[in-house]
C-alpha cells in the first residue's frame, strides 16, 4: 500500500563514491529495477537529514551510479517492522528473479514482468 511508505532525502558514504539522495532531483519519480544495487535495512539513520524516520521500520534502496550522478539511496518507511521485513525479502527475490531471467535470455521475462 503506497499510503504506508514514506521517503525522504538521505546521504551516506560508500567505499568508492558519495551516495546522494534522489529527492533533490525533480526527475527522480521512479527507480529502474535493473539499476538497483542494494536493498537493506539501515543500521543507523541520520536524524539531522531524516528526523521523522523510525529506524525499526525503515529500509533503503541503493541504485547504481551513472556518469552524471553518484550512487543514490532512497529511504522508505513501512507501517511496521514486520511489513518492512516482508517487503525487503519479497523485493530482493523479485529483483533477483528479473535479473537472472535477463542474464539467461529467458524470453518469458517480458510476459512475467511487463
Amino acid at each position: 500500500n503506497d499510503d504506508n511508505l514514506n521517503y525522504g532525502p538521505s546521504t551516506s558514504t560508500s567505499s568508492q563514491m558519495k551516495v546522494k539522495s534522489s529527492i533533490c532531483r525533480p526527475e527522480s519519480q521512479s527507480i529502474e529495477l535493473l539499476n538497483i544495487v542494494r536493498i537493506v535495512v539501515p543500521t543507523e539513520i541520520d536524524l539531522q537529514i531524516q528526523p521523522f524516520v523510525k529506524k525499526e521500520c525503515a529500509f533503503s534502496i541503493t541504485t547504481v551510479g551513472t556518469s552524471t550522478y553518484a550512487e543514490e539511496e532512497y529511504v522508505f518507511q513501512a507501517a511496521s517492522q514486520d511489513e518492512r521485513d516482508r517487503f525487503v525479502v519479497a523485493f530482493k527475490i523479485m529483483v533477483a528473479r528479473l535479473t537472472s531471467k535477463i542474464i539467461v535470455g529467458d524470453t518469458d521475462v517480458f510476459d512475467e514482468f511487463f
